[in-house]
Order: C-alpha cells, then structure tokens, then sequence
C-alpha cells in the first residue's frame, strides 16, 4: 500500500507541474534590432533584441512592446511571440 501511495504522489506532482504556466519565448524574424519592453505586475524591464534573435522564456501573464514601432501585445499563455515586419505576432 506504501508503495501505491508514493506512486499517486509522484503522478500528481508531474500534473501539478504541467499545470503551471509556461513563460512566452520571443522570436525577432526581422533584419533590425530593436528595444523591448516588458510589463509585469512587479515591474518593467527593457532588453534589446537582435536580427534573428531569441529570447527564451521572457514573461507570462505579462504586456510586451517594442518601442521603435509601438506595438505591443498582452501575453497571457502563448508559448511563441514572433516579430514580424516590426509587429508582434502569436504564433501557434
């Protein structure tokens, strides 16, 4: 029965952790660097993004923008946020 147990537990610790939310990666496909900002209920922060550059887990449940072209999006449960043609993008 101890072993049964110990087993249960294991299980629902790996669906607790798939439950958690993942944090969006960003992809520039764009030739140009540019300057992102992030919007999160603690803070904001800004980073630069080169040509063909990915960040890896930027934000979730957070507000991304990029300063030289005014777009922004809210990020909630994305998993890629793409730059295209100046414009943030969802890309499934």
């Amino acid at each position: 029965m101890k072993k049964y147990r110990m087993t249960t537990a294991i299980i629902a610790s790996f669906l607790c952790l798939g439950a958690i939310a993942q944090a969006a990666d960003l992809k520039n496909t764009d030739e140009a660097s540019y300057t992102i900002y992030v919007e999160t209920d603690d803070a904001t922060k800004t980073l630069t993004i080169g040509p063909n550059e990915t960040v890896a887990d930027i934000c979730s449940d957070c507000y991304i923008g990029i300063e030289e072209t005014d777009s922004g999006i809210s990020v909630e449960k994305e998993v890629m946020i793409v730059i295209r043609n100046g414009q943030l993008v969802i890309e499934d």
